[in-house]
């Protein structure tokens, strides 16, 4: 009660506290990280794009920080480097297929695959299960065959099998034991 006889509303100071709570946390957060973020018009392009393969490299100083930037020739392995298998003007068309329980291998082979020059039409997961990877002819190319068992990781098992139902040239069946390369990211 006030002296003239009404009653005062309770203030709520608790909206007040949250909001600069919330002020604060945000001016910390950007103190913390070391600068203000800046605005995309100011961010320059980055040059020669399709020819920096980015990589994901954690900046051991900020732990709460991760840099995509293109991988210095010392953080490449000879394993990583995926070179192109497939001559060009050749198209050789290729279904992928994850034969195991591991989740997203088929579409990191499909990304590899293509890294060498495969034409990859379909990618998906199978039942049969394999330890090995297996290579599947579908059409009676040898040297296409040849070919995808040379941009593989691992022993690999060749088969061939002509089926001109599938409209692919090769099944690729990734086994548990193929191990994807690092360097390729796609988001």
């Amino acid at each position: 009660m006030t002296n003239n006889g009404t009653r005062r509303r309770p203030r709520k100071i608790g909206r007040w506290i949250l909001l600069g709570l919330l002020v604060v946390a945000g001016v910390a957060s950007v103190y913390r990280r070391g600068r203000a973020p800046r605005p995309l018009s100011a961010r320059a392009p980055r040059s020669d794009a399709a020819a920096d393969t980015p990589r994901v490299i954690f900046d051991s100083k900020r732990a709460d920080s991760v840099t995509v930037r293109p991988p210095t020739p010392a953080e490449l392995n000879a394993k990583d480097i995926i070179t192109r298998v497939v001559p060009e003007g050749v198209r050789v068309k290729v279904e992928v297929l994850n034969g195991t329980d591991v989740s997203g291998l088929a579409r990191r082979g499909m990304f590899a695959m293509r890294d060498a020059g495969f034409d990859v039409v379909n990618f998906g997961s199978t039942k049969e299960r394999s330890d090995t990877t297996i290579v599947i002819d579908r059409t009676g190319h040898a040297d296409w065959a040849a070919m995808a068992v040379k941009s593989l990781s691992g022993p690999v098992l060749l088969k061939h099998e002509p089926d001109d139902s599938r409209y692919v040239d090769l099944t690729i069946l990734l086994g548990l034991r193929w191990t994807p390369p690092s360097q390729p990211f796609h988001p």
